[in-house]
Formats: structure tokens, sequence, C-alpha cells
């Protein structure tokens, strides 16, 4: 996507970063052969910029036509199979409690996070099972539609800083601080947060504080993405201070890139 946007317009890519003053490209088509950005149903592209070490998202506008075929997810290693599979659940987590939510992608995806939760073991378990395969590129398509209405939040802020600066795989680098972000914006958005763990199979009692919906909602992605074999920071070679070291990166991404909706 954003090579056709350099079609038409000169280089370099990072002239257009926030910017939707550009000549449209030619028509192009997206075809997934992984299941989770959902990128080929999204308006913009995420680009790293090496000479500022930060990442950028390019508004290019919708693919002409995206091919979303589970069959060219058969053959995905176990580890892209996970990390992707990780990122379109915290698209899903995320979009879902927004502080500018709207109802019709709260429902989308929390039907996400049902859809990875359950068929995410068998994927793992049997690569070749298209069934499976299928349910996980849809919830990752959609969650990618869902950017045209609202964005992901402090996981993924979080997510573009690690990765940038000590190129981490994606998935695993939004997912690795998801459970403690969602305790975070339960403080804000407690009834969302409900509604995500009563998609997870959470059922809380009534008259909890919003640190206690926060605390159980927050163990469940820490469990389940533990339970699948998710590295920790520290399994990826990162000390507190490396993890430390980008809030600086964070609060900029957080400004640049989702701002609009926060």
């Amino acid at each position: 996507k954003a090579t056709n946007l350099l079609i038409n317009n000169p280089a370099p890519i990072n002239n257009y970063f926030g910017s939707v003053l550009f000549k449209p490209g030619v028509p192009v088509i997206c075809i997934p052969t992984t299941s989770g950005t959902g990128c080929e149903q999204s308006g913009g592209a995420v680009i790293t910029d090496t000479k500022k070490n930060a990442k950028g998202a390019v508004s290019t506008g919708a693919p002409t036509l995206a091919i979303v075929d589970p069959e060219l997810t058969i053959g995905l290693p176990r580890s892209l199979t996970l990390a992707g599979a990780m990122d379109a659940f915290a698209h899903s987590v995320e979009i879902a409690t927004s502080v500018y939510p709207t109802y019709f992608a709260e429902i989308l995806m929390l039907d996400g996070v049902k859809k990875i939760m359950k068929h995410l073991p068998i994927v793992l378990e049997d690569g070749n099972n298209i069934e499976a395969r299928e349910k996980i590129m849809f919830a990752s398509s959609v969650a990618g539609s869902a950017f045209s209405i609202s964005y992901p939040h402090l996981g993924h802020a979080i997510g573009h800083s690690l990765g940038t600066k000590f190129h981490l795989p994606h998935g695993f680098a939004v997912i690795s601080c998801l459970p403690k972000v969602i305790e975070y914006v339960a403080l804000s958005v407690p009834d969302q947060v409900i509604r995500l763990g009563e998609a997870m199979g959470i059922i809380l009692e009534k008259n909890v504080t919003r640190e206690e919906i926060g605390k159980h909602v927050g163990h469940a992605i820490q469990i389940f993405k533990s339970h699948h074999g998710v590295p920790s920071l520290k399994d990826m070679g990162l000390s507190l201070e490396d993890a430390l070291s980008v809030t600086p990166m964070v609060f900029d991404d957080v400004m640049y890139m989702f701002s609009p909706r926060m």
C-alpha cells in the first residue's frame, strides 16, 4: 500500500506520515498470507522510519480488493501463526476497550476474541486444520476493517516502540504489556472491560471495583498468552531497563498515531 502511494508521489515515504495531501495511486489488490495485521482491510500502512527510529502511519486508503484465503496460511510455522494471532487478539481487545467506542466495532471485536481463543489451540496443534485457520483469519481481517471506525490504544503504542527499538516480533510486542494495559483502561471504561471478560469466559461478581475488574481480566489475558507459549520480554532478551527506555517513544507514538481517538 505504501509503494502504491509512491507511484504518483515523490519519495521518501515519511513525507506522508499523518498526511492526506497526496495523489491517489493505482488500484491495489491485497492478498494476506498470515492472520494478524488485517491490513488488507485497513486504510493505512505502518512504516518504520529508520532515520528517526520510529514507526509512522500513512493513510493510503483501503485497498481496491482484498482476497482473504485461509488456505494461504497452511504451512505457516507455529511461531508466525502464534505471533499473528496475538496481534489480531490485541487489535480486538484494544478496539473493544477504546475510549472512543462504537457499538458496531465492539460487537465485532468481542466476537473476534471468542474466535481466536477457541480456535488458536486447534491451529497450534494442527496447522492444517482449515476450519480453525479460517476462523482466525476472519477475526484478523474483521479487526483490520474496524480500524476505519476505531483504533487500538496503549498496548499498540508500547508494542510499536518495543518493536522499533529492539526488533521484536510485532504480535509478541503488542501482547507483552496488554494485561497491565487492560488493568489501566479498566479505570476509565470498566463496563467495556467487563464485556471483554465475558467474551473470554469470565463472569465477575456484582459491585466489583474498577481495579478488581482490570486485575481479573488482565490476569486472564496473561494466562491466555502464557499458556500458548508467548515469550515474555525477559525471554526475548530485554531487561527492565530496556523496557523502561522506550517510555518517551510510547508517549510520542500515542500522540502521533492515536491522538485522534484518545
